[in-house]
């Protein structure tokens, strides 16, 4: 008796798949890969022998610290995971500190996406123009005495030696007097990031102390300390310098200097280079117009500006009095195109008479500090102003 047994074969359901293994560290991972850290083992050993456990612990190196990760990584036994590190490895990865630092300063979040390659060439560019810049030798003492009848000029140069100084955070000093109320809409890069500074902090209250040495340096023993005088015992340099603009825009101040600014338009007259010459009569016109700006009823547009200088220059020139016409046409409303154009024609015209100005003055000088001058001393010493 012969027995048949079949076999029912049963479909198992496929089993789900695995999940894909969790990376340690994944985010540093990824960076380092855009450093050009392509091997996982190169990563690994680098994550593990250095301590890193997220991106933001770029920012806690300095440039120098770089150097030294990448010799340990170098000098370490194969079986304690060497890592050989190149020059564009090394670059790419002072870019990354660069740029972890810089996100962290201005605020903004540290997103392990946010870092490629495109990041990466930007920051190795922004980091050789940061080496490159020019830091050195503006000093408050280039600011001249303050004169408050010219204030807009004393405030615009001021802060042009703060946008030329470097403080705590790495950044100019100029963030530490911006406007209170933020731009709705930001000039460009430049102005949106300097909005993203903080006004609070340790490297705020170093920054400001440092701004407040300055401005003190500039209005000591002029009628300006009076305005930030308080603020010695504090060295609080923002608020000192907004005490100090505040006054001097203020109405009063304002209105004195709008009446000076005015009344110095109404009386300048252009005639020739050797009664006026026009590189100045272009500084009092330009002086006078930025105090007017700051007065929305006195303020000029353009084409007012231009038509006051038309005014102004009274040559009897006909050359000269012909290129008014020029001007007229096609810088009916650009008063910095009008006089760069004017002033090129009077170079052209009288460049001789411009240079024998130049060289009446310096005699003049000469005659007053040179040797046995007024103040020359006895046997053309350095004198009483320096020689």
């Amino acid at each position: 008796m012969s027995t048949n047994i079949s076999f029912v074969s049963v479909k198992m359901a496929d089993a789900p798949e695995a999940p894909p293994p969790v990376v340690a560290n994944a985010d540093v991972h990824a960076v380092l890969t855009v450093c050009g850290f392509a091997n996982v083992a190169d990563r690994t050993s680098l994550i593990d022998n250095e301590g890193f456990q997220t991106v933001a612990d770029f920012g806690l190196l300095d440039e120098k610290d770089v150097y030294e990760m990448v010799k340990r990584m170098g000098s370490r036994t194969a079986a304690a995971g060497r890592v050989n590190v190149g020059a564009i490895q090394v670059k790419k990865l002072q870019a990354l500190r660069f740029w972890v630092r810089d996100q962290q300063t201005h605020g903004q979040a540290i997103n392990a996406a946010d870092w490629d390659e495109n990041t990466c060439v930007q920051t190795i560019e922004k980091m050789r123009i940061e080496k490159g810049r020019d830091t050195g030798n503006v000093s408050v003492s280039d600011l001249g005495k303050f004169d408050p009848e010219d204030f807009e000029t004393h405030e615009t140069a001021f802060i042009n030696l703060l946008a030329q100084t470097y403080g705590a955070m790495g950044v100019n000093l100029k963030y530490i007097m911006r406007d209170v109320v933020v731009p709705a809409v930001f000039a460009d890069d430049a102005e949106r990031r300097l909005y993203q500074l903080p006004l609070a902090g340790e490297a705020f209250d170093t920054d400001s102390k440092m701004v407040y040495r300055l401005l003190k340096s500039f209005l000591v023993n002029t009628p300006g300390w009076t305005w930030i005088e308080s603020f010695d015992a504090t060295e609080n340099g923002r608020g000192a310098f907004l005490a100090w603009a505040n006054h001097y825009n203020g109405q009063g101040e304002l209105s004195k200097r709008t009446a000076m600014a005015k009344a110095r338009i109404k009386s300048l007259f252009y005639k020739n280079e050797r009664s006026l010459p026009f590189e100045k009569v272009t500084e009092i016109l330009s002086k006078s117009f930025s105090t007017l700006d700051k007065d929305p009823d006195e303020r000029r547009s353009g084409r007012q500006k231009v038509d006051k200088l038309l005014e102004v220059i009274q040559t009897t020139d006909m050359e000269l009095v012909s290129q008014k016409a020029v001007i007229a046409s096609q810088f009916p409303d650009d008063f910095s195109g009008a006089c760069s154009y004017f002033s090129a024609q009077v170079s052209r015209l009288h460049g001789g008479a411009q240079l024998e100005n130049r060289q009446y003055k310096k005699r003049n000088v000469s005659a007053v500090y040179g040797r046995g001058g007024r103040d020359g001393g006895r046997g053309g010493g350095r004198g009483r102003f320096g020689g």
